[in-house]
């Protein structure tokens, strides 16, 4: 599958408040700042935080961006595709190039969850 055709499922997906394929096992990074299914340290999740829990827009190089959809399971090949892009108070944001006007927050490690922010 190609690049365009992965992230075309990927907005889809979005849009609909899907799971990715499978169910995740819980997401960590690991030394090289990688987002991994596997063994490793925990990332920090919003879950809990109050700009996430309030539906506060976020700021990222003087854009702002909104919570849009539902938050959904993203699986370890999805991973590949999202780089970080900058943070607030710890919890890491990421972007699919493809999708640039898209921010990708973790809310819980723990079912390796993730919402959409929609630039606004």
């Amino acid at each position: 599958m190609t690049l365009t055709k992965t992230a075309g499922a990927l907005t889809i997906a979005l849009a609909l408040g899907l799971t990715a394929a499978g169910q995740a096992g819980a997401c960590s990074i690991d030394a090289n700042g990688k987002l991994s299914v596997k063994k490793g340290d925990p990332y920090p999740g919003a879950k809990g935080k109050a700009w996430y829990s309030q539906g506060k827009a976020l700021t990222l190089d003087g854009d702002s961006y909104k919570k849009t959809g539902s938050p959904r399971v993203f699986g370890e090949s999805e991973f590949s595709f999202i780089k970080k892009v900058g943070e607030m108070e710890g919890i890491p944001f990421y972007r699919d190039e493809d999708l640039p006007n898209l921010l990708f927050v973790p809310i819980d490690a723990a079912t390796c969850t993730f919402h959409a922010y929609d630039k606004g």
